[in-house]
């Protein structure tokens, strides 16, 4: 049997993440939140990413409105359409928290590329489902260099269900 490491209890990462942005604000509060320190936390999510066959690490991390942080990296399988991204884990981990969509703020993307990174078409999609089309979405590479859009700007044509109708 292959040995095992402990995953981290969310809690205990949730309360990580609260110490490490003590004193500041959520985006839309009295005193903004520097997109740097949520940038740091798409860094370190990215230093989790298994990516074993494409050794392609991504990190992402999003905030609520209410100043909570979820941290998200890519997940390979040797079967590629299993494998998730970072921002969808992100995303896909708050919501299992109990967010809701609307509830974003804000959503960091970095990875080691030459121009920050872009997310793919599902990301995209699931960022224009879960988020308003106004939030900051701020890309990244591990060279320093930034690049803020928004959700809509990256899918300006999102695909919508209208419930058959």
């Amino acid at each position: 049997m292959p040995h095992r490491t402990r995953c981290r209890d969310a809690n205990t990462q949730r309360q990580d993440i609260a110490d490490t942005l003590a004193g500041q604000d959520h985006f839309g509060g009295g005193k903004p939140m520097n997109p740097d320190q949520l940038m740091q936390q798409a860094r370190q999510s990215r230093d989790r990413a298994y990516a074993p066959y494409s050794n392609f690490h991504v990190g992402a991390a999003v905030l609520t409105h209410d100043g909570q942080v979820f941290g998200g990296c890519n997940i390979e399988n040797a079967s590629y359409g299993l494998c998730n991204c970072a921002e969808r884990t992100a995303l896909f981990s708050a919501i299992a928290a109990g967010c809701k969509p609307g509830d974003f703020a804000h959503i960091a993307v970095i990875s080691d590329t030459e121009a920050p990174v872009t997310p793919c078409g599902a990301c995209r999609q699931v960022m224009a489902e879960l988020a308003a089309a106004d939030t900051p979405v701020t890309l990244a590479n591990t060279k320093g260099q930034q690049r803020r859009t928004t959700v809509a700007a990256l899918l300006p044509d999102a695909f919508r269900f209208d419930g058959g109708a």
